[in-house]
């Protein structure tokens, strides 16, 4: 394995180790047993430490095989965290499995390595006495959201199928499924997966608070983090057929039964059964139909009861819709994808199937260049979606397209920058570094830059590959980027977690100017929200609700702008010369747009599109601006007024991406590994 590797790599490392037989399913009754699991144990450098001890301590103190922790096993994913926690497993006799959460992936381009390396594989299955264990990572690298990339679903598929009828199944994932709050875009895949097995308990993390729910029928539950006190015991017991669920918290700090759940199948095949619309569409969802539902919701609406004869509400988007039935308050019982066509702006063009979902910005010129999670670059036609070719095995992308006139470039998560030829996508050369690069590289003349995770910025000569410069930013658990470079007048500028805006000498790397973008905390840097220039001037957003705008040649700022109500912060700007506008998305549950005069920063207009906006920035035309919102949905806003004109939803995925279009056409991808078109109309 190469010193960096790669998501797919680890991966691939955790299920060629995924089977790990203890007693196995011998033919001798299995024995009973008892397991301890717990989360978000949240180990930063100098917090929590001393909490998260005390609690293993506590749990060492009763009997178990093992235990297992259901992520965000660190603050930050950064190396020291991981000592921290390996110090406290060392403290125990008892094994413990983890799992990673949003918190050890969205900091760290090395979290993987950082990972791995002390703890294991990320996925594993545990075979023990009778029952199987499946530990799934929700996690995508750089990212709050959670996701199970199609390999994954593969291979947990397979593993299941190995296993004997009737066996009891346990997941465990960090992100949880099944509540009204979507985590995991692509939960109804991981159902489906599971559909016809004897799948018993969901354990879950990430929201910090003691719950209990049903999901298709599969008891789910949550504790809040090991360190602030709550740890649960799942209990097997063979000869009375049941599992047990006990939970400990600080409230009651003795272990407190809270579910008991029968070991025996009593799931079968779900039949399918007709739910009449409002319009007189009939709709084919799959659930029990001997239990009529209460509720329904389309999308993440709110719960509606369900009618007794007159047909559901529809929703008032279209496009692909998300249809969930429950039973009282806490038990989902299905979800179920429908298309709904109505009239707007824009008009269904072409969809293509990917290899992976997609993280990063389309990139248009003639043709349409998309690079995906699944590990492939894509060139296809504009007009019709027709691939031209298609680049494999490149590993994870987070990073963009970059085009020259005769290559493409795309950064991986293996480490490398890989130069494919603009006319078929045959590799010219691939040239490596000491961490992953997430960041969007950038063509400079005759080089190409590029932002490692090992915090370096590196000149690459086009024609070779060759290193010409190296710029190291310094040193820090938070030095790296992951947005895009920008070149202009003889200038690379840059947005980096530790803070700071960048400005380096194009031809030698020489430091030009460094500027702090915030006061607060890393956490609040100019990082993921890309800046831009535009003429001699740098303008970028801070999660600190900061819109700046700084001199290209000396980094002072110009104005700065800040939003009432949902704030700046991922939403990189986008530049409207015409109108002397910039607009950003903004971070909140509303879904604020927002465009400021280019001179003065001064608000010139504001839009609800009414979800949220994350890391997707805007793409515009002479008209318009099309910006994604995280649960499937493309929205449309004109440019004049302001005002939301077209609103869609896209195939079910977190659309954290960033669409592109030019006057004809609009083009959207979200992790649901399809990429779209649209048209305006002529």
């Amino acid at each position: 394995m190469s010193f960096w590797p790669s998501r797919r790599e680890v991966l691939g490392a955790g299920f060629s180790l995924a089977v790990l037989p203890t007693l196995g399913f011998a033919r001798r009754s299995p024995s009973s047993f008892g397991f301890h699991y717990f989360s978000d144990t949240h180990v930063s450098l100098n917090r929590n430490i001393e909490e998260n001890r005390a609690m293993l301590r506590e749990m060492a103190t009763a009997p178990q095989s093992f235990a297992i922790n259901g992520g965000d096993i660190t603050d930050y994913g950064w190396a020291g965290e991981y000592e921290n926690y390996t110090a406290l497993k060392k403290e125990v006799s008892f094994p413990i499995y983890e799992i990673p959460g949003n918190h050890d992936v969205r900091w760290s381009p090395l979290a993987m390595k950082a990972f791995s390396e002390p703890l294991g594989p990320p996925t594993r299955v545990i075979f023990h006495e009778g029952v199987a264990i499946a530990l799934l990572d929700s996690t995508v690298p750089l990212s709050h959201y959670g996701h199970f990339e199609a390999k994954q679903l593969v291979w947990l598929r397979g593993e299941l199928e190995k296993v004997e009828p009737g066996t009891p199944i346990i997941l465990a994932t960090h992100h949880w499924v099944g509540r009204d709050s979507i985590m995991i875009d692509n939960e109804a895949e991981l159902l489906d997966v599971l559909d016809e097995l004897n799948v018993k308990l969901i354990l879950t993390g990430h929201g910090h608070s003691d719950l209990d729910w049903d999901c298709d029928g599969i008891a789910c539950t949550m504790n809040k983090g090991l360190y602030q006190g709550s740890y649960q015991r799942v209990e097997i017991d063979h000869a009375a057929s049941m599992i047990r669920l006990f939970r400990r918290t600080n409230e009651t700090p003795t272990m407190t039964l809270v579910r008991e759940i029968k070991l025996a199948p009593e799931r079968a095949k779900r039949p399918f059964w007709p739910v009449i619309g409002q319009d007189g569409e009939v709709m084919r969802v799959r659930t029990k139909a001997s239990n009529r539902p209460t509720h329904y919701r389309w999308n993440q609406s709110k719960w509606t009861p369900f009618p007794a004869d007159s047909g559901l509400a529809m929703p008032p988007t279209r496009g692909q819709q998300r249809l969930t039935i429950r039973k009282g308050d806490t038990s989902r019982w299905s979800i179920s994808d429908f298309p709904l066509e109505r009239e707007g702006i824009l008009g269904a063009k072409w969809k293509v199937k990917l290899s992976g979902g997609v993280m990063s910005h389309l990139v248009l010129d003639d043709r349409l260049y998309v690079s995906t999670m699944g590990g492939s670059l894509v060139a296809m036609e504009a007009e019709t979606g027709n691939q031209v070719w298609e680049a494999k095995g490149l590993g994870y992308a987070h990073s963009s397209p970059v085009l020259s006139p005769n290559d493409v470039f795309v950064g991986r998560s293996d480490g490398s920058l890989t130069c494919v030829k603009r006319s078929n996508g045959h590799m010219r050369w691939s040239a490596k570094t000491g961490g992953p690069v997430y960041a969007t590289s950038v063509v400079a003349g005759d080089l190409v830059v590029l932002a490692s995770g090992d915090g370096s910025v590196r000149a690459l000569e086009i024609a070779s590959g060759r290193e010409v410069w190296r710029y190291d930013l310094p040193k820090s658990d938070t030095a790296f980027v992951q947005s895009m470079l920008r070149a202009a007048d003889g200038k690379i500028v840059f947005g980096a977690w530790d803070k700071c805006v960048y400005a380096l000498d194009q031809h030698t790397g020489k430091l030009l100017w460094r500027v702090p973008a915030t006061e607060k905390s890393f956490a609040y840097s100019p990082a993921i929200g890309s800046v831009v220039v535009d003429g001699r001037h740098v303008l970028g957003v801070a999660n600190s609700n900061s819109l700046f705008c700084l001199e290209l040649g000396t980094g002072k700022t110009v104005w700065t702008a800040t939003a009432d109500g949902d704030k700046f912060g991922y939403s990189g700007p986008a530049v409207d010369a015409k109108r002397g506008l910039i607009v950003a998305g903004c971070l909140g549950d509303t879904g604020q747009v927002r465009a400021v005069d280019r001179a003065t920063g001064e608000e010139r207009w504001m839009c609800k599109v009414g979800l949220t906006v994350y890391d997707s920035s805007p793409a515009l035309n002479s008209k318009y601006a099309a910006i994604g919102s995280v649960d499937s949905t493309l929205n449309l806003i004109d440019l004049d007024q302001g005002q939301l004109v077209d609103q869609l939803r896209l195939a079910p995925g977190h659309f954290l991406s960033s669409p592109a279009m030019n006057e004809k056409l609009l083009f959207a991808a979200t992790y649901s590994n399809v990429v779209e078109c649209y048209a305006f109309p002529s």
